[in-house]
């Protein structure tokens, strides 16, 4: 009878747990209970004014254009020709590698190119063994000389004409080297891609750059800027390509007058939402990159 009855109490005490977890379980709400749908989120923002709609149709202004500059080649870095901030133009110099060896290598291509002695005693060596040749020749075909030596001066005349067609062959090739050398230096020049601002310096005068890591420089084109909007279906097809909006820049209080540049013909299916890119014309730096915008809506909308 004992045993029974402690058998009964081990029972009970392993289904406490068990019971308890029950309750906790049915107390929770359901999963489809605790997260709202899409339809829901919207009917919700829609209800409840345009604070909540504003606060998730936001965006960022950004640069049209961010570009890091990368080098081509490895080396270390002999002159940093910008600083941060500097307005740069396309095309212009921005950091310099150590181009020492190359443009001694330069140097010598360079002597090479400019052999006017060689090529000029190649010449009158061919000169004069030419006349000779034709002196023999002559003397053969009145019967005075003899066909040996005509035949020698001969030999003697291609060869030296040969020797002039190759120094001119070797100062080709030097300037060759000279205009590949030329080219290497330029890799070693890095320059702007586009008109814009430097916005970051990754290395320093003296620092090695490699080609695993080979970005030096950001470079962004403040002139014009870009808001990304990812807004909802029934917002977004108020909108086409080439219309132009009202974007408010909340952290300036700033109002300016955008483009929109893409309407996404497709929504997100998970999000329920549309891409809408504006573009906002900034030739005098009068709008910030970095601050939060919103799309004021259509009267009436």
């Amino acid at each position: 009878m004992k045993q029974s009855i402690l058998l009964f109490a081990i029972a009970a005490a392993a289904l406490v747990p068990v019971t308890q977890c029950q309750a906790q379980r049915s107390s929770s709400p359901p999963q489809d209970q605790r997260k709202k749908t899409r339809n829901e989120l919207l009917n919700y923002a829609s209800s409840n004014g345009a604070s909540l709609i504003g606060l998730s149709n936001d965006a960022f202004t950004e640069p049209f254009e961010r570009i890091m500059v990368a080098c081509g080649e490895a080396g270390i870095v002999d002159r940093l020709k910008v600083k941060l901030g500097d307005r740069v133009a396309k095309d212009q110099v921005l950091v310099e590698l150590d181009m020492s060896v190359l443009e001694a290598a330069r140097r010598v291509a360079t002597a090479k190119a400019s052999g006017k002695a060689r090529l000029a005693a190649a010449e009158v060596e061919f000169s004069l063994k030419s006349q000779r040749y034709q002196k023999l020749s002559q003397l053969y075909q009145e019967g005075a000389g003899s066909p040996e030596e005509a035949s020698k001066a001969r030999g003697a005349a291609e060869v030296a004409r040969q020797d002039v067609e190759a120094t001119l062959e070797a100062i080709d090739q030097s300037r060759l080297e000279t205009e590949q050398i030329d080219a290497q230096i330029e890799r070693r020049r890095i320059r702007s891609p586009i008109d814009g601002v430097v916005v970051e310096l990754t290395r320093k005068q003296g620092e090695y750059i490699s080609t695993s890591e080979p970005h030096i420089a950001t470079v962004v084109s403040l002139d014009q800027l870009k808001a990304v909007f990812y807004l909802p279906t029934k917002i977004a097809t108020e909108y086409q390509n080439g219309d132009r909006v009202k974007v408010l820049l909340t952290e300036t209080n700033q109002t300016a007058i955008a483009t929109v540049d893409y309407v996404s013909p497709v929504t997100n299916a998970d999000s329920g939402r549309v891409r809408v890119d504006v573009l906002l014309n900034n030739p005098s730096q009068k709008y910030r990159s970095g601050v939060r915008c919103r799309i004021v809506p259509k009267a009436g909308g």
